[in-house]
């Protein structure tokens, strides 16, 4: 992936990473090849662009342009390096008196401040072209000080800065003139090559209202409203403009629509849109392109420092199939069945059904195959049969003198998938005997002869058929 760039506003300064080592538009002017040259005061020479005091401002143009190689808009991020070292200026009361536009981007050729179709400037007709220019300058009438300060000009209003004092001339002043965010340009002015040591001032910010459109070309020169007296000998050099791509529509930003995501897999979200653009999704990636595995919701924002586009997608976690059956046994007299529930999946079982519940009708294996759009499964289950009926018959009678017969109350006939809960009570409701043991024995303990009542509760071995019987019993020795 190419690199990107990266603006990040600290305080007032702006900071630049993961910039693009080359620029999209440079020059060190070792040749004047590209620039139109207006006016013979401002040239190429030596492959430095140097300003020549000369001709009278008013009269003259004094200027070079070149076409920036695409058009720079407001919602446009972008940054401009260079060198300038100013040499001497004029004067106006024995104070230094300086007035030249180091560097312009505009939105066409004519000079900053007029519409000029011949090189004196015939008429001075008021220009309207938007642009920014960075000057270099005195004031009006002089104090002494020298100083920098940009001008954003859309086509009827002009907007100053504040200044950066430069007053050393011989030096050379290391400059970059940044757009990180919509009406908002910045100057910083350092005095070594590594753009680290700020001049006292440096930077300035302008804020401007309104939209900077349709820049176009990079100028050299001096405006035409200035004095003779505002006069510079210097030279400029390795001009470098670094810009963004271009700011996608929001419409043109559509990750995939919402959809699923099965166990173990991933989906790869591709939101590049270009290689110079900030990328910053809800994961935490910087990357134009991540890897999903698992559900969630997801953001993306891109931006190039001045605009920011997003869009969402919803990643739903399809759920792994699950295994649901087992053996199990049914009671000859009850409905039996097989299920699988889940959504969204396919079933065929082994009797050709494909219902979500089928209903055995005999003993034997029954298998399912499961499918949803992640995976396919095999389910088997063996169902069993049989009588679940609780047939019980009690004695009426029982002879407890243990002579070997008949000395117990005892079941004659209980089926062993019974569950049972015997109680037996004398004439007057008090409990004399109780057993859950199907294996009962009563010896009829120490009451007396007579007649006695019972109760026997039970259910099958599946909880189910739950029934009451009642029946008397006499003791007799």
């Amino acid at each position: 992936m190419k690199p990107l760039y990266l603006f990040v506003v600290i305080a007032t300064n702006f900071v630049y990473s993961n910039v693009k080592a080359q620029c999209n538009f440079f020059d060190d002017y070792t040749t004047s090849t590209g620039w139109t040259q207006v006016g013979s005061e401002v040239e190429i020479i030596n492959g430095k662009v140097h300003f020549i005091n000369g001709a009278k401002c008013r009269e003259f143009q004094k200027r070079l342009h070149r076409p920036l190689g695409r058009t720079i808009d407001e919602n446009d991020c972008w940054e401009v390096k260079f060198e300038f070292k100013p040499s001497s200026v004029g004067s106006k009361n024995n104070l230094p008196y300086s007035g030249h536009v180091i560097l312009g981007l505009t939105a066409g050729t004519n000079s900053f401040n007029c519409d000029c179709p011949d090189p004196p400037c015939t008429g001075r007709k008021k220009g309207n072209q938007d642009g920014f220019l960075l000057n270099y300058s005195a004031q009006n009438p002089p104090n002494g000080d020298l100083f920098f300060h940009i001008i954003a000009r859309d086509s009827i209003n002009l907007h100053p800065s504040q200044r950066i004092i430069a007053n050393s001339l011989g030096a050379t002043y290391f400059i970059t003139l940044a757009k990180a965010q919509k009406n908002q340009v910045q100057l910083s002015v350092y005095s070594d090559s590594g753009y680290t040591n700020h001049l006292l001032g440096s930077p300035v910010m302008l804020t401007y209202p309104g939209n900077i459109d349709g820049l176009t070309h990079v100028q050299h020169g001096n405006t035409i409203n200035g004095e003779l007296r505002r006069e510079l000998t210097g030279t400029l050099d390795n001009v470098c403009i670094k810009w963004h791509d271009p700011m996608p529509s929001r419409a043109s930003l559509s990750l995939p629509k919402d959809t699923q995501i099965c166990a173990g897999d991933s989906i790869v979200l591709n939101a590049g849109m270009g290689s110079q653009l900030n990328y910053l999704w809800s994961t935490g990636s910087m990357d134009s392109i991540i890897s999903i595995n698992k559900a969630g919701t997801y953001y993306v924002r891109i931006s190039n420092g001045c605009l920011e586009i997003s869009d969402t997608i919803e990643i739903i976690g399809k759920p792994a199939l699950t295994n649901q059956l087992e053996d199990i046994t049914f009671c000859n007299d009850e409905a039996a069945f097989l299920s699988y529930r889940a959504s969204d999946v396919s079933l065929l079982w082994s009797t050709g059904e494909t219902s979500s519940t089928i209903y055995p009708t005999q003993n034997g294996l029954y298998w399912v195959e499961v499918t949803n759009v992640c995976d396919t499964i095999y389910e088997e289950a063996f169902v069993d049969f049989k009588n679940c009926t609780c047939d019980i018959s009690l004695p009426n009678v029982f002879t407890p003198n243990n002579d070997g017969t008949n000395d117990y109350f005892k079941a004659l006939e209980i089926s062993t998938e019974c569950v049972i809960n015997l109680s037996i009570f004398n004439r007057w409701g008090m409990l004399v005997f109780e057993t859950t043991n199907n294996d009962f024995r009563w010896d009829g303990g120490n009451v007396a002869d007579g007649v006695y009542f019972w109760v026997v509760d039970y259910t099958n071995s599946k909880g189910s058929s739950h029934s009451k019987k009642k029946g008397t019993v006499t003791i007799i020795r």
